[in-house]
């Protein structure tokens, strides 16, 4: 049997998705990998189609696709969600690790290494960095010589952990299988049996709550109980409490089941109350999830969410309260797929004449952030550019670690500082790891040592988590907003006396007090409201910076908080933001939601999503006005994108002024760099044609392979450059890119229309920032 990676997984769920052909490009920029990485992947890919007589159907001008018929593809679909059918990622690797500590006296390295089917500095790499989160969870890891690694703290820390752990699985995940092996010597029929005969009631268990039960028995088994049950009364249910009393386990432990069964409870529902509700229920946010974006296996998902909302329904209708041990974890490092579940619950809510509270809705959300991340390609593919001053042995040392320790990563390199700077004017990199620092726009740099330390390590890991999750925010948003019906504007959501601009330089903790001052003078929060977020992102992580340059810092609806309320606070200094996983913002903006259907955080993110608002914060002169005007619209009639301007761009000359304009489009994955050469040879060949006027040229070349989507950049020169032509010196250069000849005129005759109005060429050449560059090209 194949082994497939998870991207090799998602390449084939994207090709069974579409109706359509897919070319190599295309799944290249779905799953943030190179072209040559995805054809690879399709030659292991067809062989494993093989197993079912499956063929990939290619052409060379259109792309590739599966020719199955639909019995074949659900085949497919089963087997490559199959737990044993592909590797595991590197977080269900150091789950792994965790929860196989959590269940055995005493670990090996060869244990680990023969469970994660890993290399031994693999596992001992994993076990140094998921160290961090047992000390967090209150256990504490020993390594004693000649007998093994073992957990040691209070007993309902291992029960927290542990389910929290198994939480947070997606319920394909190898890493489930693996530890139902581990743990299955332990029955749970028995246990399941006095329960039923006790109670009197139905439950209807999942494989998480089984996981849950089978751990209950076995730490009972070795006379692990717990002897403090307070931590889980707020969970219980009395009347189940009283019940169970009668299996005779110890007061603590049956408070404790009493809170795993609980999230199982099955009753008969009212006569009232529609047929197959929750399964009605589970559909509907699935349909609502897959418009934002398309969810591979939606009939596992649709079977887990039924039996979770099922129980969650009978605990309603019988009075059964449950907390959510991860609330407070799931608001805060999953804002956007909280709210957005929030946000649908509460119009099912009115539907079938439910209530959810935010426990339950916890819950739910964390099976829509699963499925979300999944079909985005959790197993984010960063493309790492190594620089390194040293020698050919210390680089390629250096190269070799960060293979073993981040096999996660497509690395290039190593490269000295100079290459690594033309590199980067043709290629772009998510993360730079140098041994030395150099200049460069890039805001991911970590200098390391050549022997690069296992604290450089985790902070590598750390950097790439955070690109993991800024990417699934960005994928999060960028989707949403393609259903929303109307545009909102900040002035719709916050009010003019609550937005604060200011030149003053905080640290990011002052930053938020400052932020949320207007709110406590309206008495809107409290500034043990104001405390709580400061703790939040301290515990957390900067979480909150959920676009660029943007952190949404917030609390819980009872951490001093009277009304929905929210501010913001424009920082014309950025800071930074954090103790650790540090991000530079320049506006802060407070959410205060006390009502359950407030939904300000995904407007406002949504708003601040528009690259042209996040522009318009780097303004030197901004104004509230502007900031009360800054709204979600699409932006249609956009000419250039914001990200495609630049300002006083030195070059040395017209060779170097195509380059500098066409690498905007390529750093935004637009063009290949290889439609750069074409633009310099055209003028090569035909002389300075493209100097249409005094002082501006429009580089460009025919419709090609090279350009992924028709777009248009422009740049000002520091210094005017010659082209040759009798319209020099050129001070203004701009770049056309078309994928067909009809798009090529339209944009050329809205460019001639500008142009062509008197002063206009004049009024770019003295803009001073991408701002003013911008509005007056898209005026």
């Amino acid at each position: 049997m194949f082994t497939l990676t998870k991207r090799q997984i998602n390449i084939i769920e994207l090709m069974i998705q579409s109706d359509d052909f897919l070319t190599a490009d295309c799944l290249a920029k779905k799953l943030n990998v190179s072209s040559r990485t995805i054809h690879n992947d399709i030659h292991t890919i067809e062989l494993f189609l093989k197993n079912y007589s499956i063929r990939m159907e290619k052409t060379p001008s259109k792309g590739m696709r599966l020719a199955a018929e639909r019995g074949s593809i659900e085949k497919i679909l089963n087997d490559v969600h199959g737990n044993h059918n592909r590797d595991l990622d590197y977080k269900e690797r150091r789950i792994l690790v965790y929860l196989t500590l959590l269940l055995n006296e005493k670990v090996s390295y060869d244990m680990l290494c023969g469970i994660c089917h890993s290399a031994k500095q693999t596992a001992v790499n994993d076990v140094n960095d998921v160290e961090q989160t047992m000390i967090a969870d209150g256990l504490t890891l020993h390594r004693k010589q000649g007998y093994g690694l073992y957990l040691s703290g209070e007993e309902y820390r291992f029960r927290l952990a542990f389910e929290k752990l198994v939480y947070a699985l997606d319920s394909r995940s190898p890493v489930l299988s693996e530890i139902r092996k581990q743990i299955g010597h332990v029955s749970t029929e028995e246990l399941k049996a006095g329960i039923q005969e006790v109670t009197n009631l139905e439950f209807k268990y999942d494989a998480v709550t089984d996981l849950l039960m089978a751990y209950f028995v076995y730490r009972n088994s070795l006379n692990k109980v717990l002897t403090d049950g307070n931590p889980f009364r707020n969970y219980l249910d009395t009347n189940i409490e009283s019940s169970l009393s009668a299996l005779q386990y110890q007061e603590a432990e049956t408070l404790y089941l009493c809170k795993i069964i609980s999230n199982s409870l099955v009753s008969q529902l009212p006569l009232s109350r529609e047929q197959n509700v929750g399964e009605r229920i589970a559909g509907e946010l699935i349909e609502k999830l897959d418009r934002i974006q398309k969810i591979g296996d939606k009939e596992t998902l649709r079977k887990e969410l039924t039996v979770h909302l099922d129980s969650a329904i009978s605990r309603m209708d019988n009075n059964v309260s449950v907390r959510n041990d991860l609330l407070e974890e799931i608001r805060m490092s999953i804002p956007l797929l909280y709210e957005f579940t929030k946000k649908e619950i509460i119009s099912i809510e009115k539907k079938y004449g439910l209530e959810f509270n935010e426990n339950e809705i916890a819950y739910i959300a964390m099976y829509i952030s699963s499925a979300f991340e999944s079909s985005i390609n959790f197993e984010f593919k960063p493309k790492v550019l190594l620089v390194c001053t040293f020698g050919m042995a210390s680089s390629q040392l250096l190269k070799s670690r960060l293979i073993t320790n981040l096999p996660e990563c497509e690395i290039e390199g190593p490269l000295s500082i100079e290459q690594a700077k033309q590199y980067l004017q043709k290629n772009s990199a998510d993360l730079i790891i140098t041994t030395v620092l150099f200049e460069t726009d890039n805001r991911n740099i970590l200098v390391v040592n050549p022997l690069l330390s296992i604290q450089e390590i985790n902070a590598i890991r750390s950097s790439l988590l955070q690109l993991s999750y800024k990417n699934s925010c960005q994928s999060f948003i960028a989707s949403y907003k393609k259903e929303q019906n109307t545009v909102l504007a900040i002035k719709d959501i916050v009010a003019e006396e609550n937005i604060q601009i200011t030149d003053k330089e905080y640290h990011w903790k002052e930053a938020i007090q400052v932020a949320g001052q207007p709110l406590i003078k309206a008495g809107s929060i409290t500034v043990s409201y104001v405390n709580r977020m400061i703790r939040a992102v301290e515990e957390y992580g900067p979480y909150m910076v959920l676009v660029e340059g943007v952190a949404f810092v917030h609390a819980g609806n009872n951490d001093g908080i009277y009304e929905d309320c929210s501010s913001v606070l424009v920082l014309k200094k950025p800071i930074r933001f954090g103790d650790r996983n540090v991000k530079k913002v320049n506006c802060i903006v407070v959410i205060g939601a006390k009502n359950k259907d407030d939904t300000n955080l995904l407007n406002l993110a949504y708003i601040f999503e528009k690259q042209k608002n996040r522009l318009l914060l780097e303004k030197p002169t901004i104004t509230v006005r502007e900031v009360l005007e800054m709204n979600g619209s699409i932006g249609n009639d956009e000419l250039i994108h914001c990200d495609h301007t630049e300002v006083n761009v030195d070059c040395s000359d017209w060779q170097d002024a195509i380059r500098a304009v066409g690498n905007l489009l390529v750093k935004t994955g637009d063009i290949e760099y290889g439609y750069v050469e074409k633009m310099i040879q055209a003028v090569k060949d035909m002389g300075p044609y493209i100097v249409l006027m005094p002082g501006f040229a429009l580089a460009h070349f025919e419709p090609c392979a090279e350009v992924r989507n028709t777009s248009v950049s422009l740049i000002t020169l520091n210094k005017p450059v010659e082209f040759g032509s009798v319209n020099d010196p050129v001070n203004v250069v701009m770049c056309l890119a078309c994928t067909d000849k009809s798009s090529h005129i339209s944009l050329l005759s809205q460019i001639a229309e500008k142009l062509l109005t008197e002063g206009y060429l004049e009024r770019l050449a003295r803009c001073t920032d991408r701002w003013q560059l911008y509005q007056i090209i898209n005026e």
